[in-house]
């Protein structure tokens, strides 16, 4: 079984975090560590060492200021064993993601600490042990779901993590009927489709996912009902982003001849889901940038009703496919040329592939 092809798109979240709804996990850095609560055991000899390594983060908040933008404000109180902090505001899911993955807190940390150096700042920040401090992260973008993560760090080199995801308060006023996104799917290639998704009014965010058709119709992914139950864990395994507005990109690195789904799910100002959509394509054999008509005409083009085809070299068959993959015609030649009926298609773009004795081509041809 392949594995989920995931293609997610980063953008925005549109509503506001409520206590309940903040996300807080916590990690224990080091060797054989019990942890609960804020509290760590080391066994670093025959008796174990107990240090409460640990510091609270509280009073988040989100606002703005002409002066300094959007920001994020937080007090960070360290205990009585904490010594310093190291504070990282990243788009939601960096940290957390890299440290689900199996990545030290501890590393995390001290890659992003190289990075700031570079530029002149630190990541990390001396504290005296019970005595609040109060920051802000500034000039950020309110339709983006951050992160806060906290590295507490104590007089022993023990170190406790934790993350809080933070929204700011979007614009949810009049969205607050039935929301809906709908899938486009263009220009599909033999490795690649652009997907283009447009929402109603009433749309405040969005999730969407993709991947092989076999694969998320066996995990029931592709009903609507079934996905609106799994977002939650697809979002814990960050497979999900929230998206607001209309969006459209290109999916790179797909497999040649090989069929895709693609579901969204809306939901409006209120967090209710309201309508979705799901469509299939299959990626083409042939790269349409990889076309070489000297051997094949094909001709009118446009065409209104009938296509002709004439060939060099012997036709062994043709098939003809709408933009999102789907054969519309197929059939065996074994001729120098064929006459195609395409008066009862419906007008636009397809793909026209010609399969010779020597080579297979695809050619771009226009009903109208």
């Amino acid at each position: 079984m392949r594995k989920i092809t995931m293609i997610l798109m980063s953008l925005g979240l549109t509503f506001g975090c409520m206590a309940q709804n903040i996300q807080f996990n916590k990690m224990i850095d080091g060797i054989a560590a019990f942890s609960s609560d804020f509290l760590s055991v080391r066994f670093d000899g025959k008796l174990p060492t107990i240090k409460s390594v640990a510091a609270q983060l509280s009073n988040v908040q989100t606002g703005y200021t002409e002066q300094y933008g959007n920001y994020i404000a937080y007090t960070i109180t360290p205990n009585e064993e904490c010594i310093k902090v190291g504070v990282l505001v990243q788009d939601a899911g960096v940290v957390s993601g890299a440290v689900a993955k199996g990545m030290a807190p501890s590393a995390v940390f001290d890659m992003a600490e190289a990075q700031y150096q570079a530029q002149g700042a630190s990541v990390y920040i001396d504290v005296t042990p019970n005595e609040p401090i109060t920051r802000a992260t500034i000039q950020l973008d309110a339709n983006v779901d951050y992160e806060i993560a906290l590295l507490a760090i104590g007089t022993s080199g023990d170190s406790a993590y934790y993350n809080q995801t933070v929204s700011f308060n979007g614009e949810t006023e009049g969205k607050e009927g039935f929301a809906k996104v709908e899938i486009s799917v263009q220009e599909v290639e033999n490795t690649s489709a652009k997907l283009a998704f447009t929402v109603n009014d009433q749309t405040a965010y969005f999730y969407y996912l993709a991947g092989y058709t076999d694969n998320l119709q066996s995990q029931g992914l592709t009903d609507l009902n079934t996905f609106e139950q799994a977002v939650p864990q697809l979002l814990a395994q960050n497979y999900l982003q929230k998206m607001t507005s209309s969006a459209s990109g290109t999916i790179p690195n797909l497999e040649s001849n090989a069929s895709y789904s693609v579901i969204a799910l809306a939901y409006n100002g209120k967090n209710e889901a309201g309508g979705g959509d799901v469509k299939e394509f299959t990626t083409t054999n042939v790269s349409l940038s990889a076309i070489d008509l000297t051997q094949i005409n094909v001709y009118p083009n446009p065409t209104a009703e009938k296509l002709v085809v004439s060939s060099l070299s012997v036709i062994e068959s043709a098939e003809l496919f709408t933009m999102t993959g789907q054969k519309v015609y197929s059939s065996a030649v074994k001729s120098n040329g064929l006459v195609i009926d395409v008066m009862d298609l419906a007008n636009g773009n397809y793909i026209l592939r010609i399969t010779t004795d020597k080579s297979t081509q695809a050619i771009s041809v226009t009903k109208q």
